[in-house]
């Protein structure tokens, strides 16, 4: 099962490596983390994180949370798709657990 994970960035990147990172962790790991940010935000995102060939960077105008989640999900590849704020570590089985619905 493919995994996208969709991380909305809204206001700043504080913490979104370490997001970033227990994405990695997982025991199911994602094939595909998107970013969704505003533009004033993408140049912190490029020079805050690796570049990896999983990450796929959006960038919007100034939208709401849920314009910003509908297009990263229009974008998202994955057959499961999960959806961490950037300010969230999350526990390395999480989306195994997740995924255990949709068998």
């Amino acid at each position: 099962m493919k995994v996208s994970v969709i991380i909305p960035v809204l206001w700043d990147t504080f913490d979104l490596r370490g997001c970033v990172a227990s994405c990695y962790e997982q025991t199911l790991p994602p094939h595909q983390i998107v970013i969704v940010a505003p533009k004033n935000l993408i140049s912190y995102i490029v020079n805050e994180l690796e570049p990896d060939s999983r990450i796929t960077l959006l960038e919007t105008k100034d939208k709401s949370t849920a314009e910003m989640l509908n297009y990263a999900i229009s974008k998202a590849t994955g057959d499961l798709i999960a959806v961490l704020t950037p300010h969230y570590q999350c526990e390395n089985y999480r989306l195994k657990i997740q995924s255990l619905s949709f068998r």
